[in-house]
């Protein structure tokens, strides 16, 4: 990690990390977040400290579920899951 990136990292909370995914993996992560849209939940605010630059519209969006517990195909097993069932 650069000393931009530390001191950024130390900012904002995250690093941006470009081209880590290619444009199928993107889009299959995309997906599966997006087929679990129902298990999201808006934390609520508080973040901010009062600071009104701070705050945004709504709290950041967890999981309901541990995201290692949905059913994901395997790529090695045609038809079955992580979980053992089967799969569509």
């Amino acid at each position: 990690m650069t000393e931009k990136e530390a001191f950024l990292f130390d900012l904002r909370g995250f690093v941006v990390l470009e081209e880590v995914l290619g444009g199928d993996q993107l889009r299959r992560a995309t997906e599966a977040v997006d087929g679990h849209a129902g298990v999201i939940r808006n934390r609520e605010q508080g973040l901010s400290g009062g600071t009104e630059a701070l705050a945004g519209d709504s709290g950041r969006g967890e999981f309901q579920r541990y995201p290692l517990t949905f059913e994901r195909p395997l790529p090695h097993r045609t038809g079955r899951t992580a979980l053992g069932s089967k799969g569509p």
